[in-house]
């Protein structure tokens, strides 16, 4: 069904140029007639045909209405009910206006009711007359919306208004519609342009507040300070008209220079004339460069760059050459000449301390004096030979006894009236052929087996330092078990059976671990120890396999009697980790009981090896 109104509210809400709308009751459905020639138009207000009438007949609905430019002659009308016929109203118009009217269809129509009867239809002419033109000041969007005919900035202005001008208070400051300058520091209409990057004085890129373009502020630096060995230019800057005013060079003398002015201090010699002068830092000021002979500690403060024996020399000196002077060389300060004889320079020439050596003593020519050729040289540094002499500036020569047969572990050093004193012993640990196959290492100039585990074999992999012979593992004095290592046997241990030797964890064949078979609650091994009360001691072991099924442990029961005796006082377990290779398992440690006098360790375990057992104050087997 159809929705019609016996009372159709249209109500001009909105015109485009900023009017208030009217309320227009019409008790007959209305029609309306573009202003522009006849036919459908399109909904632009720049178009010459006549704005479309588009309404939803079935319900309530806004239409926005778009008038053209006035036209020679007008079509037939559409009715606001139907939307299909969209064409121009009849005649000529004026210049069309956007209006916004609101369409309430109230009451049902029956579809058989035709919706455009002839009776039904009321003429609203829209035109140039149904909006006035906008005042100045007054926002707009285009110039035929002012009556001024001048849209500038977004509002209708009392003129044109271009370059440095604006016509918006946000950009001169002034009341909307005037034409004024543009404040100082912006643009308007990107009529400014920043020349600074290719002129520095030039252009901004912003208005000056009178009207113009402004130039680049008085004291914009143009072209930045530099230096050009002591002559200092300062900052060039500009004038405020567009032009960089030349700056006035500076001769900073003999300090240098830098981008900030003359320097008034040094800090370093860079900062002063290097040619010339260098820094003084306990003054602060450049000081002149002094000529050979002058006195000086640093290179730096000659002329020849060069600093010897206390003052400016005329080039490098050093050995048995000097250049200050008297006493030295008995020339001039600053000259580089040779040592006198039997003088010293520059630590050159150290005594060697030996019969043909360098005596410490220059010889004259530039060189160190050693003992005339010849000279002879037997010392009690080579009492194995005699009838040496001075050759070459060493001892030489002679008729030499030969001491090379020493004894098993043994070397010579000195002789002695003629004979061989084989008194030095070789390093200890050192392999000796003399040395029978038994005992082939040297030890405090003997022979023995091992001086360390390196020198023993995998069967018996130990070194006994005590002995200097190899073997098993052996327990510490501060174990407190008996036989941890089951040296052979299960002596010390108290075994119900189910357990028994097996290969030792180092495979020393003169050791054993043991085999735990079946563990149940039992504690099979065990054995009973002394303890310390109140004690801390660190338990550890060597251990492989395991039944994962079942809790492999290690079980300690503390009493306060001797032998495992009196009153049980509490227990402590430790848990083994089941392992397919001999593993040392996480080394833990416990704290006995007060009263503790004995303790009962036992092993639990299934399918458990065990080895190397210790509960020691010290964390070792």
């Amino acid at each position: 069904m159809r929705r019609r109104s016996d009372t159709t509210s249209i109500v001009l809400l909105t015109a485009l140029l900023g009017f208030a709308g009217c309320f227009t009751e019409i008790t007959h459905p209305a029609r309306l007639d573009g202003g522009g020639a006849g036919g459908q138009g399109p909904l632009d207000g720049n178009s010459e045909s006549g704005g479309a009438a588009i309404v939803d007949g079935s319900r309530d609905a806004v239409l926005v209405y778009d008038g053209g430019s006035g036209g020679a002659s007008g079509g037939v009308g559409g009715s606001l009910y139907d939307a299909a016929s969209a064409s121009g109203g009849a005649g000529g118009g004026s210049d069309g206006s956007v209006i916004q009217l609101d369409v309430t269809i109230a009451q049902d129509v029956p579809a058989d009711v035709p919706l455009a009867s002839p009776d039904a239809v009321l003429d609203q002419q829209i035109g140039s007359d149904a909006v006035a033109a906008l005042p100045v000041g007054a926002s707009c969007q285009a110039s035929t919306n002012c009556a001024s005919k001048y849209c500038v900035d977004g509002v209708c202005c009392a003129g044109d208004c271009a370059g440095c001008n604006a016509c918006s208070n946000v950009l001169t400051g002034k009341a909307d519609g005037t034409c004024s300058p543009v404040l100082a520091g912006k643009n308007a209409h990107s009529f400014c342009v920043d020349e600074m990057a290719s002129k520095p004085c030039g252009n901004d890129g912003t208005c000056d507040g009178a009207g113009a373009c402004r130039k680049a502020s008085s004291g914009h630096v143009c072209t930045s300070a530099s230096c050009n060995g002591s002559l200092f230019t300062p900052d060039a800057t500009c004038d405020g008209l567009g032009t960089c005013k030349a700056a006035t060079p500076v001769d900073c003398g003999a300090i240098k220079c830098a981008t900030t002015g003359c320097l008034k201090t040094c800090a370093s010699n860079s900062d002063c004339d290097a040619t010339t002068s260098y820094c003084n830092t306990s003054t602060g000021k450049c000081a002149t460069k002094g000529v050979i002979g002058t006195p000086a500690t640093q290179p730096f403060e000659c002329v020849s760059n060069v600093v010897a024996d206390g003052v400016c020399c005329e080039s490098a000196c050093t050995g048995c050459s000097a250049c200050s002077g008297s006493p030295l060389t008995g020339g001039a300060a600053g000259r580089c000449l040779s040592v006198l004889a039997g003088q010293v320079a520059h630590s050159a020439c150290a005594a060697s301390g030996t019969t043909c050596g360098a005596d410490g003593k220059c010889d004259g020519a530039g060189a160190c004096r050693y003992p005339p050729e010849g000279t002879s040289c037997n010392d009690t540094s080579t009492p194995c030979i005699t009838g040496r002499t001075c050759q070459s500036h060493a001892c030489a020569g002679g008729a030499q006894i030969l001491c090379n047969s020493p004894p098993a572990c043994k070397q010579s050093t000195t002789c002695s009236a003629g004979s061989c004193n084989y008194s030095q012993n070789v390093p200890d640990g050192t392999q000796d052929s003399l040395c029978s196959s038994s005992t082939p290492r040297c030890y405090s100039g003997g022979c023995v087996g091992c001086t360390s585990d390196a020198h023993c074999p995998s069967t018996k992999p130990r070194c006994d330092l005590s002995t200097h012979s190899c073997g098993c593992s052996k327990p510490s004095a501060g174990n407190r078990l008996t036989n941890p290592g089951f040296d052979g046997s299960m002596s010390g241990w108290t075994n119900g059976g189910t357990v028994s030797l097996s290969s030792d964890s180092e495979g020393c064949t003169a050791s054993n671990s043991i085999y735990c078979d079946l563990g149940g609650d039992s504690r099979d091994p065990r054995q009973c120890i002394s303890l310390a009360s109140g004690t801390t001691y660190y338990f550890g072991g060597k251990f492989k396999g395991g039944n994962t099924g079942t809790n492999n442990e290690v079980t300690i029961d503390f009493y306060d009697g001797a032998s495992c005796s009196g009153n049980y006082l509490n227990a402590w377990n430790y848990f083994i980790s089941q392992t397919s290779d001999w593993t040392q398992n996480s080394v833990t440690t416990f704290t006995t009981p007060t009263g503790t006098v004995s303790a009962l360790v036992g092993v639990i375990a299934s399918y458990q090896y065990l080895d190397q057992l210790y509960i020691n104050v010290a964390n070792q087997f």
